[in-house]
Parts: structure tokens; sequence; C-alpha cells
């Protein structure tokens, strides 16, 4: 494994891991984005430690979000996997 961060661009075998921004302006002939679906969902709550977030604030954040997801999707020159996890709870 290779970290985006410790990444230079040279070809290298191993998987690169990283984060949405740290990957902006690179390409990768796969990107794999596992529970890419938990990014939205865990930042559009409107609640925070400081209080509740004005509804434009929370758009904005939205916003960034999705726009960081889709910077993420499209590092990818042959294939885009996407994934997500659901959590069963049964009593």
């Amino acid at each position: 494994m290779c970290q985006l961060e410790h990444y230079d661009g040279r070809a290298v075998d191993a998987v690169k891991l990283g984060t949405y921004r740290r990957a902006k302006g690179l390409e990768f002939k796969n990107v794999f984005l596992p529970r890419h679906d938990a990014v939205l969902a865990n930042g559009t709550q409107a609640d925070t430690a400081g209080g509740t977030e004005t509804s434009e604030t929370a758009r904005e954040r939205e916003e960034l979000l999705r726009s960081q997801l889709f910077v993420a999707m499209t590092r990818a020159r042959d294939l885009l996997w996407l994934g997500s996890v659901t959590i069963t709870i049964t009593r």
C-alpha cells in the first residue's frame, strides 16, 4: 500500500490509499470508493456539537461533500467501483 501523501506520481506496484482531497488532480486506472454513500449520509446532519446549523450552512456543507465525491469519482480512468454497506440489526 502507498499512501497518497507519499505518492509522487511515479508508477508503483501498490494500492494507493488516500482522501478525496489528496486525489484531486491525480488519475488512476481503477478507483474503489467503499462506503461512498456514507459520506453524504454523515455529512448532511444539521446538528453539530456547537448547536444547530442554519439551513444555508447545511446546504453548503452538502454541496461541498457532493463536490468532493464527484472529484473522487472522476479520478477513475478505466474502472469506478462504488460500494455500500448496509447494517441490519435483528432482535
